[in-house]
């Protein structure tokens, strides 16, 4: 098994100028497509993802308009609170309500669920998302997608892409959707 496709490298953070930020991307990046994603997030009996801090496990069944899938990512920190990299595996599925039941007999049940409209593009070698969340707001997402020598370069060239795309970023945002959302909820 190829360890490599399975990481995932990214930056996450809130956006304020998002209006600009689209202008600037449609301009000096590719478009490649706008889409909306349903995640909804699980809890397995047998493994309390919420009792660990910081929180490092996701298990999710999408449905997009592209199809659906189960996701499951294990985050490698740094320093015990930046997240480093991500293991992620994903797997397509036909039913979600089948694999809803399935995680029933199992006894993963479901916890929040998080809605969004993702706008995606290309900019250099660079996955670009601007992410409008449902009670949440914008994000913009930078994500590495190209061979990469290690973590650290990855990470800093996601950096250095942002600063130059003028974009007023907010605080990066260290947790995930879900997370902000139970915290809203006040389930955390």
């Amino acid at each position: 098994m190829d360890s490599a496709k399975h990481l995932e490298i990214e930056i996450k953070f809130a956006l304020k100028n998002p209006e600009e930020t689209l202008a600037f991307l449609q301009t000096h990046g590719k478009f490649i497509k706008t889409s909306f994603q349903k995640d909804t997030y699980f809890l397995p009996s047998h493994q309390n993802y919420l009792a660990e801090k910081p929180l490092t496990k996701w298990l999710r069944i999408r449905e997009s308009d592209k199809g659906n899938s189960i996701n499951y990512k294990d985050w490698a920190m740094k320093d015990g609170e930046d997240q480093d990299y991500c293991n992620e595996y994903e797997i397509q599925i036909d039913s979600v309500e089948d694999a809803q039941n399935i995680f029933g007999v199992l006894d993963i049940k479901p916890l929040v669920v998080v809605q969004k409209e993702r706008k995606l593009f290309m900019y250099k070698d660079i996955e670009v998302a601007i992410d409008k969340v449902d009670n949440l707001g914008r994000f913009i997402e930078f994500e590495a997608k190209w061979e990469f020598l290690n973590i650290e370069e990855a990470r800093a060239y996601l950096y250095s892409l942002a600063e130059e795309m003028w974009t007023q970023l907010d605080v990066q945002d260290k947790k995930w959707y879900p997370y902000v959302l139970l915290e809203k909820q006040g389930s955390i």
